[in-house]
């Protein structure tokens, strides 16, 4: 229910905004933040197959040294979002639904 949550050991905040038809949908309660462990998979799109993060970050060209240092929102063992890669399809708001948008925005000092 938090529109803002710092999270200054990773140097940033979450943000959260409220949309029609994207994001998470409003349903997907009881979400954690947690690092990466290692082996979680995600499938930003429903066309195409769960894949490793560790895989989806290479493609989007994100640097090994950052991918341990973003939060993971996560509902139980599911990954529902992950910064720079989006929404999983299961937890994807319907169209005209309401959802939530996540933004992870670091912090300067």
């Amino acid at each position: 229910g938090e529109s803002r949550l710092p999270i200054p050991a990773l140097g940033g905040e979450l943000r959260f905004r409220h949309a029609r038809g994207k994001g998470i949908a409003a349903s997907a309660d009881r979400l954690t933040v947690r690092l990466r462990k290692g082996g979680e998979r995600l499938q930003p799109d429903a066309r195409r197959p769960r894949r490793t993060l560790k895989n989806l970050f290479q493609e989007a060209g994100v640097p090994p040294w950052e991918r341990g240092r973003l939060p993971l929102l996560v509902r139980g063992a599911d990954v529902v979002w992950v910064p720079g890669l989006g929404v999983d399809a299961r937890y994807q708001a319907a169209k005209n639904a309401p959802g939530v948008l996540p933004e992870w925005r670091k912090i300067t000092p």
